[in-house]
């Protein structure tokens, strides 16, 4: 069986996600873009994950397999409010519950 790890991401991380990320743009209505953006674009949003927001990984053998957010619930689902190759989209918001860690350890 091959070991797969969840980590944080890491700078080196980006053109992999990238790909992912214009994978998905073209073929999905993961995201209602149409176009992936310029690298200034998506270098902006990389950047703007830190600690607070942070992008996870999974990754076997050294080779990112995907990325996410991980720990939402849903919270609200909203009725064809977008359109994407010809059809009607819905949105649905996710929402994490975030608690103060205990400074008492």
């Amino acid at each position: 069986m091959m070991h797969r790890t969840i980590r944080l991401v890491r700078p080196a991380d980006r053109p992999a996600i990238e790909t992912f990320y214009a994978h998905y743009v073209r073929t999905s209505t993961f995201t209602y873009q149409e176009e992936q953006g310029t690298d200034a674009e998506r270098a902006a949003w990389f950047a703007a994950h830190g600690e607070r927001h942070p992008i996870t990984v999974v990754e076997r053998d050294e080779t990112i397999l995907g990325w996410a957010s991980m720990g939402f619930a849903r919270v609200a689902h909203l009725k064809q409010v977008g359109h994407k190759f010809g059809r009607w989209l819905d949105v649905i918001y996710l929402q994490r519950m975030l608690t103060p860690q205990d400074d008492s350890r």
